[in-house]
C-alpha cells in the first residue's frame, strides 16, 4: 500500500509537461528575399537596352536616306537676293535630311545676305523645305557705299545694285536713324512747295545741311528747331513770285529769319 507522500510525488509528476524537443523548422530556397542590389541591376539593365534603341531608332530615322530632302521652294518675289546667293547661304544645313534640318540655322544664315531683312523656314512634307523671305527696301544711299532702311538701319547694300535717283545720306557712325528721320521731315515740309530732297548731311559738329532737286543748297544748322524752316515754308511761295530768277542757295541758320540767294535771270548756275 503506497504512503501518501509516495501518492503526492506520482501526482506531481503526471501534472509536469514532457520536454520539448528542439527542431528546426527548414525554410525554403525559395522563401528567402533576393539582394535588392538584383533588382535595381536588372532595371537598370532594361532601360540601358531602351535607351540604345531608341537612340539607334533616332539615328535612322534622321538619316537622309530616310526622309530626303527633295526640293527647296522659295514663296516669295524677289528682286534682289539671287538664287545663287540663296543656295551657298544653305547649302551647308540641308545634308541631313528633313528631320534633321537645323531651321533655326537655316534663317539665320539667310538673314546674314545683304539684302534679307526677315527670313521665315519650315518644313513642308513629304520632301521641301518652304523659304519665306522678305527683302530690304532701300530708303537712300548711307555714306555712299551703304544704305538706309526706312527704319534707319544700314545694310551693305553695294553701290551698284542702288537706284540712281535714291537720295544721298550722310552722317556719323550710329546717326543712321537721325539722319533718316530728318530726311522724312523735310521731305513732308518742302514737298508742298515742289522741292525734292536729294541730300541731308549730318557732319561731326552735328550741324546739318540738305540740297534741293540736286542743285539748291540748304544750311540748317546745329539745332533741330523747325520754326525757322516752317516760316520759310509759308512765306516762300509769295517771294518766289517777286523773284527774277530761280532759288540758289537758303540759310536758315539765323534765329528770327533766313536768308535767300536767287540766281541772275538766264544767268549760269
Amino acid at each position: 500500500m503506497a504512503t501518501p507522500a509516495a501518492s503526492i510525488a506520482k501526482r506531481v509528476a503526471q501534472t509536469e509537461p514532457a520536454p520539448r524537443r528542439n527542431t528546426l523548422r527548414a525554410v525554403r530556397s525559395q522563401d528567402k528575399p533576393r539582394p535588392p542590389y538584383r533588382r535595381y541591376a536588372l532595371a537598370v539593365a532594361v532601360l540601358m537596352m531602351l535607351g540604345f534603341g531608341l537612340d539607334a531608332g533616332w539615328r535612322w530615322l534622321m538619316s537622309p536616306e530616310v526622309f530626303p530632302l527633295q526640293a527647296v521652294s522659295v514663296e516669295s518675289r524677289l528682286q534682289q537676293v539671287s538664287e545663287e546667293e540663296i543656295r551657298a547661304a544653305i547649302e551647308p544645313h540641308v545634308d541631313r535630311g528633313m528631320l534633321g534640318l537645323d531651321v533655326r540655322s537655316i534663317r539665320e544664315s539667310l538673314e546674314g545676305l545683304s539684302w534679307v531683312a526677315t527670313a521665315s523656314v519650315r518644313r513642308q512634307w513629304p520632301g521641301t523645305l518652304a523659304l519665306e523671305i522678305e527683302e530690304q527696301v532701300a530708303l537712300a544711299r548711307w555714306n555712299d557705299e551703304e544704305a538706309l532702311n526706312p527704319s534707319g538701319d544700314v545694310f551693305a547694300a553695294g553701290s551698284a545694285r542702288l537706284a540712281n535717283d535714291l537720295p544721298s545720306l550722310r552722317g556719323p557712325e550710329g546717326s543712321g536713324g537721325k539722319v533718316a528721320e530728318r530726311y522724312r521731315q523735310l521731305s513732308d515740309l518742302l514737298a508742298p512747295l515742289g522741292f525734292t530732297v536729294t541730300a541731308v548731311t549730318l557732319d561731326d559738329r552735328l550741324v546739318w545741311r540738305a540740297v534741293l532737286n540736286d542743285e539748291i543748297d540748304m544750311q540748317l544748322g546745329a539745332e533741330q528747331d523747325d520754326a525757322v524752316l516752317r516760316r520759310f515754308v509759308r512765306t516762300y511761295p509769295r517771294l518766289a513770285e517777286a523773284a527774277d530768277g530761280s532759288l540758289a542757295s537758303v540759310d536758315l541758320r539765323y534765329p528770327n529769319g533766313f536768308a535767300l540767294r536767287w540766281h541772275e535771270p538766264g544767268g549760269a548756275r
